[in-house]
C-alpha cells in the first residue's frame, strides 16, 4: 500500500527500517565489546586480589 499511494499516511517510512538494519548490528557489536571488557577487568582484579593474598601469606 506504500507504493500505491505514494507514501501517503505512512507512519514509517522505508528509511526507518534500513537504518535499523545498520543500527541494530552495531548495537549488538557494542553491547558485546563492554560485555567482554568488564568480564575481562573482574577477571583480571580477582586474579590480581588473590596473587596479592598468596604473596602476602608466603611472606609471613
Amino acid at each position: 500500500s506504500y507504493m500505491e499511494t505514494r507514501g501517503e499516511g505512512a507512519t514509517v517510512r522505508p528509511w526507518f527500517w534500513i537504518i535499523c538494519l545498520f543500527i541494530g548490528p552495531m548495537l549488538v557489536s557494542v553491547a558485546f565489546q563492554d560485555y567482554l571488557y568488564l568480564t575481562s577487568r573482574i577477571a583480571v582484579h580477582l586474579v590480581l586480589e588473590h596473587s596479592l593474598r598468596v604473596r602476602l601469606v608466603a611472606e609471613d
